[in-house]
């Protein structure tokens, strides 16, 4: 019977060491899974603060080309307000 036992016994520690060995694999795999997700948002993380700088210049270019554009209409008015006095002089002066 003590033969038995000890058989049975080894059979449990092999049983009982490859599980450990597949659990210690399966660790590890979800260690080098989880690098990569790390490595993933961390590049994630970057590229969101690149592409918020950008929007931010974009912002502050747009920013600059409505104040041109608003100054360009200005003069545009008044170049014709002026251009219109003119006529209306000179059409004055003619008659």
């Amino acid at each position: 019977m003590t033969g038995g036992v000890c058989v049975c016994v080894c059979v449990r520690l092999e049983q009982a060491t490859k599980a450990a060995a597949d659990i210690r694999e399966k660790i590890d795999q979800q260690n080098t899974q989880l690098c990569d997700f790390e490595a993933e948002i961390n590049m994630l993380r970057r590229r969101i603060e690149a592409l918020t700088a950008d929007k931010d210049k974009d912002k502050k270019q747009i920013a600059q080309l409505q104040d041109a554009l608003n100054r360009a209409r200005i003069v545009s008015s008044c170049r014709v307000s002026f251009y219109n006095t003119i006529q209306y002089n000179i059409r004055l002066l003619s008659r």
